[in-house]
């Protein structure tokens, strides 16, 4: 059974594949001879940019989305 923090790691890896941002699947890889089956590897499918003045200013001009779940703040460094 996972634990909340895995739970949410797993959430946030479903959101993205979701929306186009990453490709998730399992692989088996040797390491140390120790075979490891359906370690999870990630692509990055888009080409992501630097964020800027010019696109903070875009994000505010964008409506809001309205959703019956409350509201989550995350923000990336």
């Amino acid at each position: 059974m996972l634990n909340a923090g895995q739970r949410r790691v797993k959430q946030c890896l479903v959101e993205l594949r979701d929306a186009g941002f990453i490709e998730v699947e399992n692989r088996t890889i040797i390491k140390d001879n120790l075979k490891l089956r359906n370690v999870p590897c990630i692509k990055i499918l888009k080409n992501f940019q630097h964020y800027s003045e010019k696109g903070k200013e875009e994000n505010i001009a964008l409506p809001e989305k309205i959703s019956s779940q409350p509201e989550r703040n995350f923000r990336s460094t």
